[in-house]
């Protein structure tokens, strides 16, 4: 009996196996220790592949009581895989320490637009010593070196690009956006959250396209609608792979009498409710097995879903499926309008691995929206005078001349919509 409980110690510590699979080998466990092999076998077969693999080579191993090694050897082979891992952790550790030294370092030399804002939100370093962490934190730092060399830019840049910046105040601001992205060929739409006064100027914004271009197929991708729960049966397991295969399943669009679609709409429900009854064109993009693998990776570090890596694998993922979207409905329709709409951590020019980015080679609008005061999502904010207009006005903000589109991407978007 002693051997036994030793057996299913050994088999429940092996370093490589995650929570779930080792409580899936506890019935096989169990079964062994009341003499039941058969009943072992079953149970272990219930479990992940893991599970299954890790107990029937304990089952093979070790087929009977009296083949069970004695208490010393299990206690040094678990000495040997321990000690192996403390070395790969110790040395994970270290390159995640010079990692967060890095960053501290690059945001002290930007901490005016760094500390205190939304960018510190969203891309604080994670501090554990976990795979995911050091991944997350590789992507941390590559985004604050590129973020502190944009504003140094744009300090550089003679009247620090104000001159350059157009506004109007006056009209109807809506329909002046729309005049001026209808000639694009995706208009990222980029808001804070839970904000009923950015979901209207979206809605408001979505009917003047249509409005001005009557005969032009204009199709919407929105972060806010969750993939049918069926959409990803088959995927792969993989967070390192999953993206790469995301065109294998891709999006379909939101049928209005979809039995089940009411439980995807749990965000602006009104807005895309009063869209599907006017037959809008809408796809998908935010994927749930997506998000719970990432979960399972993270654990309880963060918000699975606003660490740097998280909001990359998910971008990465959406673009995947937009292109293969995209490329579909371009057969039929080549001047088709795409317009995406999703939180301003996606679409901000500055944000490593943002949206635009994987459309770099298409004509892009990147529209940020804001209510009462400008998104601190940009570089402006760390370098321009707050008794600039930008900063005092609700208007639409866009920048102009030959170099127009260069400073969209060094600052963050291409317009701002500041809404009273």
């Amino acid at each position: 009996m002693k051997n036994l409980v030793l057996l299913l110690f050994f088999i429940l510590s092996v370093p490589a196996a995650p929570v779930w699979a080792q409580k899936n080998l506890v019935p096989a466990g169990r079964a062994l220790l009341t003499n039941a092999p058969k009943t072992a076998a079953r149970a272990c077969g219930s479990a992940s592949s893991f599970g299954a693999t890790t107990a029937a080579r304990a089952l093979t191993r070790f087929p009977a009581a009296q083949a069970v090694p004695p208490a010393s050897r299990l206690k040094f082979q678990h000495s040997l895989q321990r000690r192996a891992l403390f070395q790969v952790d110790k040395t994970r550790q270290a390159k995640n320490d010079e990692l967060l030294r890095q960053i501290d370092q690059t945001w002290e030399q930007n901490e005016d637009l760094i500390y205190g804002g939304a960018y510190e939100t969203l891309y604080t370093p994670l501090q554990e010593n976990t795979p995911f962490a050091y991944q997350n934190n590789q992507i941390v730092l590559a985004a604050s070196k590129s973020l502190l060399q944009k504003t140094q830019w744009l300090k550089q840049r003679k009247g620090q690009g104000q001159a350059e910046l157009g506004y109007v105040s006056s009209g109807n601001l809506i329909k002046q956006l729309a005049a001026k992205v209808e000639d694009s060929h995706i208009v990222f739409l980029g808001e804070f959250h839970y904000v009923p006064e950015i979901q209207r100027a979206v809605g408001q914004l979505l009917y003047a396209l249509k409005d001005r271009n009557q005969g032009r197929r204009i199709v919407l991708f929105t972060e806010f609608i969750d993939l049918p729960p069926t959409a990803r049966e088959g995927a792969p397991a993989s967070l390192a792979s999953y993206y790469r295969r995301a065109s294998e399943f891709p999006t379909e669009r939101i049928q209005e009498d979809d039995p089940h679609l009411f439980k995807r709409l749990d965000y602006a429900r009104d807005l895309f409710e009063i869209l599907l009854d006017d037959h809008f064109e809408i796809y998908p993009l935010e994927d749930r097995k997506l998000c719970s693998m990432i979960y399972q990776e993270e654990g309880l570090l963060r918000d699975m879903q606003v660490s740097a890596l998280a909001i990359t694998l998910r971008n990465k993922t959406w673009a995947r499926m937009m292109e293969h979207k995209m490329a579909q409905i371009r057969k039929t329709d080549p001047d088709a309008l795409f317009v995406v709409y999703a939180g301003m951590a996606h679409t901000s020019w500055i944000m490593p691995y943002a949206l635009p980015k994987f459309f770099a080679k298409e004509k892009t609008s990147v529209v940020e929206f804001s209510v009462g005061e400008p998104s601190e999502i940009n570089t402006l904010c760390g370098v321009w005078d707050r008794e600039h207009p930008y900063f005092r006005k609700q208007a639409l903000f866009y920048w102009q001349g030959r170099e127009a589109r260069l400073l969209g991407r060094q600052t963050g978007f291409d317009y701002a919509l500041i809404l009273p």
